[in-house]
């Protein structure tokens, strides 16, 4: 009776779990579903998508979309939200490289900064964040670096 009883919870932990990533099943809306799309139109006109890509791409889009809104809603410090978003945005960024081609991803690279920007900041938040920012964007430099490095 207690193996079933385990059985049961580690099942439903695994479902919860599995739900969580799953877009179809978070909390989203058709208007991240359409924010996905267009952001994905944008990717294509500079990336020259297929469309098994195109698909794979929204799809990670809008999952990654779900959860920085669920991060912005979140009751953490500014600080703390910045950091997460930057921690989504790398974990976008690596499911990206699954999706794109070797040739693909240096350039979504470069064009997701104008295309899908970390965060708009008004000039209060600039002013009290512009150390972190630098940190995190001194990061990203010395990452892109070592990609370019990588792939030459």
């Amino acid at each position: 009776m207690k193996k079933h009883g385990l059985m049961l919870v580690v099942f439903l932990s695994a479902v919860l779990a599995l739900q969580a990533q799953d877009p179809f099943l978070q909390k989203g809306d058709l208007a991240k579903d359409e924010q996905a799309r267009e952001l994905v139109k944008k990717y294509d006109a500079e990336l020259g998508l297929r469309a098994e890509q195109r698909m794979k791409m929204a799809i990670k889009i809008e999952e990654f979309l779900i959860d920085r809104e669920n991060v912005m809603n979140s009751r953490k410090t500014e600080e703390a939200k910045l950091d997460a978003l930057y921690e989504l945005q790398k974990a976008e960024e690596a499911s990206m490289r699954n999706i794109l081609t070797g040739n693909q991803y240096p350039l979504y690279l470069e064009v997701r900064e104008k295309i899908q920007p970390l965060k708009m900041v008004n000039n209060e938040e600039k002013k009290s964040s512009s150390k972190s920012m630098k940190k995190k964007n001194d990061l990203r430099k010395m990452d892109e670096d070592e990609m370019k490095r990588k792939q030459q």
